[in-house]
């Protein structure tokens, strides 16, 4: 790698990018490049938003490798079976996970741009239980024939991991992924599920 190229970022990447807070750069395992912007340093936190879909995805993946899941393939009715309401939409048990990771289980999307309802989350936030609140939706679509982008069910995978694994999904992601590859998550903050959030509770949300 052209040392002069990653000098040159020094001053392409502020001027071009100033909304870059960090860069990294690994080639063949090794850190060659590694610089902060507006203040912040390696030890600062950063709320992800949705990079969170990329890590609950990878620990589907690390809970099939550990055989706490058997397979993409296992269903929402197999997995969930303890968080369905009474009388769900009939499709809602045939969804996969396989399904959930690529956005394709029928569940109506939430974001404008793809044709979703951003009221659907913030109903979501409201319910006392999120897992319960998704499952008793009625599907937009018939599972596995469109894609919507979908937070509901990125949290359908993060139940399946907790209720896969026995511990809570950030715990897993602590003993499984970020403590392997050194990323500390002792700042994290978790929110209440289910109730709006207090004026100490948004403070503790910025600040972590």
């Amino acid at each position: 790698m052209d040392p002069a190229v990653l000098d040159d970022l020094d001053t392409q990447v502020p001027d071009r990018y100033p909304q870059v807070r960090s860069l990294l750069v690994v080639r063949h395992g090794y850190l060659v490049y590694e610089r902060y912007w507006h203040g912040f340093d390696a030890a600062d936190g950063q709320e992800l938003h949705s990079i969170t879909k990329s890590i609950t995805s990878a620990l589907i993946g690390i809970a099939l490798g550990d055989r706490k899941l058997k397979g993409l393939e296992q269903t929402v009715g197999e997995l969930l079976a303890p968080h369905l309401p009474k009388h769900p939409d009939p499709r809602v048990g045939a969804v996969t996970v396989r399904q959930l990771l690529t956005m394709t289980g029928g569940l109506p999307g939430d974001d404008q741009p793809t044709g979703g309802d951003v009221r659907l989350s913030r109903r979501l936030f409201r319910s006392r239980d999120w897992v319960a609140h998704i499952l008793g939706r009625p599907l937009a679509a018939t599972p596995g024939t469109s894609f919507a982008y979908s937070n509901a069910s990125s949290h359908l995978l993060s139940a399946i991991v907790a209720d896969a694994s026995g511990q809570s999904t950030l715990a897993v992601a602590r003993a499984k992924l970020f403590n392997p590859l050194g990323i500390r998550s002792d700042n994290v903050f978790q929110p209440l599920a289910g109730h709006p959030p207090t004026p100490a509770q948004l403070q503790a949300w910025r600040q972590a």
